[in-house]
């Protein structure tokens, strides 16, 4: 039986591309590995239809619109944190796009964002 392992773990090694799950009376059972799923937030599909439209990107990898995903959430938790800690400071209870665009144009970092605020009357 020892040789019999030995032999089974070679040939795992060999054939990368398949999973070892079992074998009985020396006949060994293959199975193909599964493909992996992303934990995402944001459609990876359709982050990846956004990214294809622009005529300069090319093929697109499976796991570049999940690290977008994951990209989004952490811009968007960072944000709504802002978002909130100005609401509370003004003893509102409903965020506004006022609030939105106040955060926008005291933070740099959002700078890239102001004209997508610029028509919004400011905050009283």
């Amino acid at each position: 039986k020892q040789w019999y392992q030995r032999r089974v773990r070679e040939h795992y090694y060999i054939t990368n591309n398949l999973r070892y799950v079992a074998w009985h009376d020396k006949k060994i059972v293959w199975k193909m590995p599964s493909k992996k799923k992303y934990n995402a937030r944001f459609a990876p599909a359709r982050i990846k239809k956004i990214m294809q439209s622009d005529e300069e990107v090319g093929k697109v990898s499976a796991a570049v619109p999940v690290i977008i995903s994951k990209a989004l959430e952490m811009f968007l938790e960072s944000f709504l944190e802002n978002a909130d800690k100005l609401t509370r400071e003004r003893c509102a209870k409903t965020l506004t796009p006022q609030h939105l665009k106040q955060i926008i144009q005291t933070d740099t970092k959002y700078d890239f964002l102001k004209d997508l605020v610029s028509s919004i009357p400011e905050l009283g």
